[in-house]
């Protein structure tokens, strides 16, 4: 929670004139920042050809396992699932004594494409995508 208030310009406890964040308010303040966070992914792969900002940059894309566009609905699937191991912290954040768990989901992550042949991280796999080069064209008998 030190990282969100830290993020936030905000103190837990403070002097007179700055802002203080009760429990309550950091709990609500986190909610909307993974509402958003998890939002704003998923929205821009479902609806900007696969691409977030970053991607575009990047010159890759995510598609499902067959090549095609992705639905709203497995974005959503993916996204929780990519930030939960890359982010392992939202457990952090929600119970600091738990943070370890999210160390661990994300070694599993980053570590898991370098031991198949077909080099999809575990959220990829659980979720059914595939990131590709951009300007791949998609295989046959897909729109």
């Amino acid at each position: 929670m030190l990282l969100l208030d830290s993020a936030l310009g905000l103190r837990f406890s403070g002097a007179a004139g700055q802002a203080v964040l009760t429990p309550h308010d950091r709990q609500i303040l986190l909610v909307g920042y993974v509402a958003a966070y998890l939002g704003y992914h998923a929205i821009l792969l479902a609806y900007w050809h696969g691409q977030t900002v970053g991607k575009r940059l990047l010159g890759v894309r995510v598609v499902t396992e067959a090549g095609a566009p992705l639905s709203f609905a497995r974005a959503v699937w993916r996204e929780p699932g990519m930030r939960g191991f890359f982010l392992g912290g939202y457990i952090g954040l929600l119970s600091p004594g738990t943070a370890s768990i999210g160390l661990v989901l994300l070694l599993a992550d980053v570590i898991s494409p370098l031991l198949q042949e077909e080099r999809r991280a575990i959220h990829d796999l659980l979720a059914g995508t595939r990131v590709i080069l951009a300007d791949r064209p998609p295989p046959a008998g897909v729109a």
